[in-house]
């Protein structure tokens, strides 16, 4: 089943791909939500260290997202869909 990515400018897709708040992630970028929210709307782009930032975020999830799949795999008798 595909999942549509929202439209919109890279961190706000990013920010729905993750469904972090985006308080929480402007916390994990340790920016202010208000610098946040100008990437999101496309009036600022974030700097190098900070799309180095939001590429380890995108990767941490990703291996959650990676872990919780083979888990569900393992628990799924086969032949089940």
């Amino acid at each position: 089943m595909h999942t549509p990515t929202p439209a919109g400018s890279p961190v706000q897709r990013l920010v729905g791909i993750l469904t972090l708040s985006r308080t929480e992630l402007a916390r994990q970028l340790d920016v202010s939500p208000g610098t946040l929210y100008s990437w999101m709307a496309g009036r600022r782009r974030p700097g190098p260290r900070n799309v180095e930032r939001l590429v380890e975020i995108a990767e941490r999830h990703a291996e959650t997202i990676r872990a919780c799949l083979a888990e569900i795999a393992r628990s799924t008798p086969p032949g089940e869909d």
